[in-house]
């Protein structure tokens, strides 16, 4: 099943199985689960939450309390016919603070279909994605703590470069480069 799911482009048509995603605890990298009043919310206006998560605008807002402009991105879901699997956050440049704490894609897995391959399908897709925007090599990080995550960077050939202090909190994280 893997080797046939999709990126899209975030779509209110698999809207229904992604509200289902984010019961099951759905989320990506190490952002925190949405609480059950947020997963309302999102049910409520499915439309404006999926607009605001993939606008080209805004500011991140480092640890620190420093605010810089966010870096041009495109967000991706893995589907498997009609059912939302994952999803892949693909940020085109990196600035500083990519480069030591998030890298190049952001992704994860829906909780009840992990560890079956579809990690390791959604990052060969991303990379896919990555060399038509002309990129030579891409960054990719997972906390320490984080085994799965780093056998599906390395299945898809990253090559471990150190690991640091993550600047978000959390921990050490690897830091992987894979070439394209």
């Amino acid at each position: 099943m893997p080797q046939q799911a999709r990126l899209v482009r975030p779509d209110v048509r698999f809207g229904a199985s992604f509200v289902d995603a984010l019961r099951e605890g759905f989320r990506r990298g190490n952002r925190r689960q949405l609480s059950a009043r947020e997963i309302s919310a999102v049910v409520r206006d499915l439309d404006g939450f999926l607009a605001e998560r993939v606008a080209q605008t805004g500011d991140i807002v480092l640890p620190n309390g420093r605010s810089v402009p966010a870096v041009p991105f495109s967000l991706y879901w893995l589907v498997a016919g009609e059912t939302f699997v994952g999803e892949l956050s693909f940020r085109h440049v990196l600035n500083d603070y990519l480069r030591q704490s998030g890298g190049h894609m952001g992704y994860g897995i829906r909780p009840r279909l992990q560890g079956l391959g579809f990690g390791k399908r959604l990052l060969a897709l991303g990379k896919t994605e990555a060399r038509s925007l002309g990129l030579e090599q891409l960054l990719l990080t997972c906390h320490d703590d984080n085994p799965a995550s780093a056998a599906v960077i390395e299945a898809n050939g990253g090559v471990h470069e150190n690991t640091v202090d993550d600047i978000f909190g959390g921990g050490p994280l690897r830091r992987y480069w894979i070439a394209l």
